[in-house]
């Protein structure tokens, strides 16, 4: 069973000097329970500033995918992350075409993410991915007010 979601937070985890990763958790509209998804800086970038409707002077390349989808007659419906196979996380992008069909597309959650913020779609997973998990109080509530990286520019 699905259930929405919502970007509950960014979380940088430094590697090495020289590396990060981020941590895109999502949290269940209507409870606690938390998805963590490990993603690569660039896409948190793009998620972040997306959520702060900030926007660059060109279009990016998530700008372009759901601007190719509109001149095609195609818009994104939802999101749903599906699975979890060996710390592999799996997306579909629910599409519409002229108001009628409804066809699935196979993604990243990451890239599946941006999309859905982009285009003000819902973003759903599958039940049997959330867990329980108290947010720590500078997790919860809305979106952390700075960016995943104080040196992002866009």
């Amino acid at each position: 069973m699905e259930k929405e979601i919502r970007i509950a937070a960014f979380l940088e985890i430094q590697l090495t000097s020289f590396e990060s990763r981020y941590v895109i958790i999502l949290q269940e509209k209507s409870s606690p329970r938390t998805i963590e998804i490990i993603i690569d800086g660039y896409l948190a970038q793009i998620i972040f500033y997306s959520t702060q409707e900030i926007k660059g002077p060109r279009p990016l390349s998530h700008d372009l995918a759901i601007n190719i989808l509109e001149h095609l007659g195609a818009k994104i419906e939802k999101v749903v992350i599906t699975d979890c196979k060996e710390d592999v996380f799996y997306a579909l992008i629910y599409l519409r075409k002229d108001d009628k069909k409804i066809m699935t597309i196979d993604a990243r959650p990451s890239d599946a993410i941006a999309l859905a913020v982009k285009s003000k779609c819902p973003i759903f997973a599958e039940e049997k991915l959330l867990k329980a998990k108290i947010l720590r109080p500078e997790e919860s509530g809305d979106l952390i007010n700075k960016p995943p990286a104080s040196s992002w520019q866009m």
